[in-house]
């Protein structure tokens, strides 16, 4: 069976007068109308100028040479500290200070480490105190286990004899 819509679809028609106004607008935008253009003179589209890669890479070119003249300074500015550190002259001021931070950090670095140390050094000495008051705790139940079965012991002893004696 097919879809039903489709077959509604097919069985409309169109009137007479619907035909008659569509054959006249058909006629006149066929008078209207211009002869088509040959396709010799038609006027192209521009075509889209390729993108010019070229102002983006010089612009890499030119972040690329300020990146190296930078690490260039800095690399100076170390060489220099390194030189003047050894030879027990003043730093610049620059380099002081980040000699001064990465010690700073490094001061705050070990006081976390001690931090760490301390409280780790706390918990095995709670815990060498918990872990001896449940040594002793199973030691006491042991002798306690212990005493149990010898008196067990004692008991079935005393109860053989006493079913030899009750039975002879």
């Amino acid at each position: 069976m097919g879809n039903p819509k489709a077959s509604q679809r097919r069985s409309k028609k169109r009137s007479a007068a619907q035909q008659a106004v569509s054959k006249s607008l058909n006629k006149a935008n066929k008078e209207n109308s211009t002869a088509p253009i040959p396709a010799s003179t038609q006027q192209k589209k521009a075509a889209r100028k390729p993108k010019d890669y070229r102002k983006d890479y010089q612009n890499l070119q030119r972040k690329l040479r300020h990146a190296t003249t930078h690490r260039t300074k800095l690399q100076a500015a170390l060489d220099a500290y390194k030189t003047k550190a050894e030879d027990g002259e003043k730093a610049t001021l620059a380099a002081r200070r980040q000699v001064a931070e990465s010690k700073r950090r490094e001061a705050l670095l070990q006081k976390a480490v001690d931090r760490v140390l301390l409280s780790e050094e706390r918990k095995a000495a709670e815990g060498k105190g918990v872990v001896g008051a449940l040594r002793e705790k199973n030691k006491a139940l042991q002798k306690q286990v212990q005493r149990a079965a010898e008196n067990l012991a004692r008991s079935i002893e005393r109860a053989k004899k006493k079913s030899r004696y009750s039975a002879g």
